[in-house]
């Protein structure tokens, strides 16, 4: 009975079990046609997610759920990656962009910046050519500033390109030149808008061309235009990419130029700075060097370049450092200028420089350093001292011509009462017996006037107007006879040695000129000698042979006087020795000497064919060798006023004198040893005399100053009529008056006053007696 119920139950349990197998299996194959590609879209998820885009999620059924899930999934890694690699583009633009603008920003000039950006950009974006066109001085054009092109492009499009200006609207530069604004062009060489550069271009077809204006402050700097050979489309992206170039390669060319500007100056003060004579530097507020000029740096042997941070110490003594740093302390403290003469060593040598200090101050007003410049003075204030030392030679000489302007006024008056006096003094000892009491009185008159007639003569040769007496001249009595005078000259400090030869030395000279040589080294070696010393006269004759001559160059052989003057002063050294014969040249101080003394020495010596040597060393004292030639023939005359039997005569003498005294006294004279004398008070008077009492008159005594017609007129009109008159002219005046009278004249007879009667008549018989020429 439970069989059939047994079997029932077991197709049941059969077929419940093979159900749910079914189930299990139908529910097993679901979910793995369910579960795979959510697994597969997982797996892709996470891999994208890792960074890996360009993974996709495969579709096999497009109608189910699933495959719409992978369809909008593997969109959205699509937009993904585009926006990925946009942002990538973008990163990479903006990179590319800040290496141009670093690179050209430190580009040394516009022109490599220029060079810089264009090859970059084209060489990047894969444009054959680019150009920078920039707006003319004038700023109604534009010009091509730089071109680069790739080595297919030909020489004919380059050299166009260079040599083209085009004007607002014009060409594809002209166009983002006018409008502001990127311009993009197909087709390049068929555009007849930009025609005008289409040459070369249809050799190489170019075909697309873009300008970008390169703009600050809303300001066209310049425009930026690149080509290809290609055709495409409007590149927005590299339009923009450029265009944020461009603006800031706008700040860019605005920096270069000023900096452009600011080296352009520098370049124009360094060429002014290294061409200026003058040496310059700029040292900070501590007296370091920042910058100096090549002539400075060339005087410190450095570069230029190395000065910066060193400062004087580094060249200088300490001393001289100290000096300079000192100097600057001071114009820094103090805010002014200065101008400074001072010692510089340039190559180890001394000199005086000028320099001018200038405090330098900062934006704020504030003293930061000091500038300076200096120039060699070294030269200029030798030429100053040497015109300084003219000017007072200058001033010397027109006090000299002063005395002498004074001299020459006083000397005819002078000498004309010396003539009265001493022709007084003659008769009264002619006419009054040598024991009478009275003679003592008359000869110390005599001696008085023979004194002045010697100061008239000094004054005369001091201010060298003298008239050089040439005669025989005894040396040792010359000697003699100035001792006293040299004794006062020189003090009692100082002892004097005469020490004469015991033969007869004879010279022809003039006892005046004489006399002043020996008064000049005196007075010179006094001077030479402040605390007492010794000077020793010796004269003695010697002979110059060919050896002296070649040892000494200089001499005639023969018999010379031979004046040896020492003394045991201070002594001279070689620069000195040197330059001691030279006009107003002198050791002295200011005031306390002329510096005339030794040069009229030498002046005198040399007027007498003579020679003069010095010997002297420093604290070893100074001896003059003075050589004067001794003639072969020799007459004695010994230059003092003798009372001798005067020769006269009965000849008849026209004299002609202005002054009273020196006429009156003259006629007396004359008239006492037998002449007959007519008498005349000027030139005028005289020719009409002569002419009443021509065949009488045999001698004409001619003043040379007069009124009216001086002596050589008179004399000049007299000889018209008898041509044969013998003259004698004389004069007090000095030796430029006498020569512009013409009176010193080879074969003229002249004698000077003041003279005593005696030396007159001696001249009045002695041309008498001469026969005419």
């Amino acid at each position: 009975v439970f069989a059939p119920l047994y079997r029932m139950i077991l197709w049941i349990t059969l077929f419940t079990l093979t159900g749910i197998i079914l189930v299990i299996i139908l529910a097993i194959l679901l979910t793995r046609k369910i579960t795979r590609p959510i697994m597969n879209i997982a797996r892709i998820t996470e891999q994208i997610s890792k960074g890996d885009l360009d993974q996709r999620i495969s579709i096999d059924n497009e109608d189910d759920e699933i495959s719409q899930l992978g369809n909008a999934f593997n969109n959205m890694a699509i937009r993904l990656q585009k926006t990925f690699r946009d942002m990538e583009n973008k990163e990479k633009g903006l990179e590319f962009l800040q290496s141009i603008i670093k690179e050209i920003s430190e580009a040394p000039d516009m022109d490599s910046a220029f060079k810089i950006m264009l090859s970059r950009i084209c060489n990047t974006i894969g444009w054959v050519c680019g150009e920078v066109w920039v707006p003319d001085s004038d700023g109604i054009s534009l010009v091509c500033a730089r071109l680069w092109v790739n080595s297919d492009i030909g020489e004919d499009f380059t050299v166009f390109r260079r040599r083209c200006t085009l004007h607002p609207g014009q060409g594809l530069p002209g166009r983002s030149w006018l409008f502001k604004r990127a311009e993009w062009i197909r087709g390049v060489v068929l555009s007849k808008e930009i025609c005008i550069r289409n040459k070369g271009g249809v050799e190489i077809e170019l075909r697309v061309g873009m300008a970008i204006p390169i703009i600050n402050d809303n300001n066209v700097m310049g425009v930026m235009v690149f080509y290809k050979s290609e055709e495409g489309k409007d590149d927005k992206e590299q339009c923009d990419i450029i265009s944020s170039l461009s603006t800031q390669i706008g700040s860019v060319i605005i920096r270069k130029k000023a900096e452009n500007a600011v080296r352009d100056s520098e370049h124009k003060y360094r060429i002014l700075l290294e061409n200026l004579p003058q040496k310059i530097f700029l040292k900070d507020n501590t007296s370091t060097y920042i910058f100096c000029n090549q002539n400075y740096a060339k005087d410190l042997k450095i570069n230029a370049d190395d000065i910066k941070g060193k400062t004087d110490y580094d060249f200088f003594p300490k001393e001289l450092a100290e000096k300079y740093s000192a100097d600057d302390k001071r114009i820094m403290e103090t805010g002014k200028v200065e101008e400074l003469e001072e010692t510089y060593l340039s190559n180890g040598e001394e000199t005086l420089v000028r320099t001018v200090k200038v405090p330098v101050r900062n934006g704020n007003g504030n003293i930061r350093g000091v500038l300076g410049i200096f120039w060699d003075i070294t030269n200029l204030k030798r030429a100053e001292n040497e015109r300084a030392e003219m000017e007072t030679q200058l001033r010397q000489m027109q006090k000299m011509e002063a005395v002498s302007q004074l001299t020459s006024g006083i000397a005819h008056d002078f000498n004309n009462m010396l003539t009265a006096i001493m022709g007084n003094v003659y008769i009264l000892q002619t006419k009054t017996s040598k024991e009478s009491s009275l003679m003592p009185y008359i000869e110390e008159i005599h001696s008085t006037s023979e004194r002045a007639a010697l100061l008239s003569k000094r004054l005369l040769t001091f201010s060298r107007k003298q008239i050089v007496d040439i005669k025989h001249l005894s040396l040792n009595e010359v000697i003699q006879n100035i001792e006293k005078l040299l004794l006062r000259v020189i003090g009692e400090d100082i002892n004097l040695s005469v020490n004469l030869s015991d033969k007869e030395i004879t010279v022809m000279a003039d006892r005046g000129q004489m006399e002043q040589i020996f008064l000049n080294l005196a007075a010179n070696a006094r001077d030479a000698m402040p605390d007492g010393g010794i000077i020793s006269i010796c004269a003695d004759t010697t002979y110059l042979d060919d050896n002296f001559i070649k040892a000494h160059s200089y001499g005639i052989p023969g018999k010379y006087a031979l004046i040896t003057f020492t003394d045991t002063g201070t002594g001279m050294d070689g620069t000195t020795r040197d330059k001691i014969f030279e006009p107003f040249f002198t050791t002295k101080e200011v005031g306390k000497g002329t510096g005339l003394g030794l040069s009229i020495v030498y002046g005198i010596v040399k007027q007498h064919n003579g020679y003069i040597n010095v010997y002297s060393e420093p604290g070893e004292g100074t001896t003059f060798k003075i050589y004067l030639p001794v003639p072969e023939s020799v007459v004695k005359e010994d230059g003092h006023w003798e009372i001798m039997e005067p020769v006269g005569g009965s000849e008849t003498i026209l004299l002609t004198e202005d002054e009273a005294d020196v006429r009156v006294l003259t006629k007396a004279v004359l008239e006492d040893f037998g002449y007959r004398v007519i008498e005349a008070v000027d030139g005028d008077e005289a020719i009409e005399k002569f002419l009443k009492n021509k065949d009488k008159i045999e001698l004409l005594i001619l003043d040379v100053i007069m009124p009216k017609r001086n002596g050589k007129e008179t004399y000049n009109e007299v000889i018209k009529f008898k041509p044969d008159i013998k003259a004698i002219f004389t004069s007090g005046y000095n030796e430029d008056v006498i020569h512009k009278k013409g009176v010193l004249e080879k074969g003229i007879n002249f004698i000077s006053k003041p003279f005593v009667p005696t030396e007159l008549l001696r001249k009045i018989r002695e041309v008498l007696d001469r026969e005419v020429n």
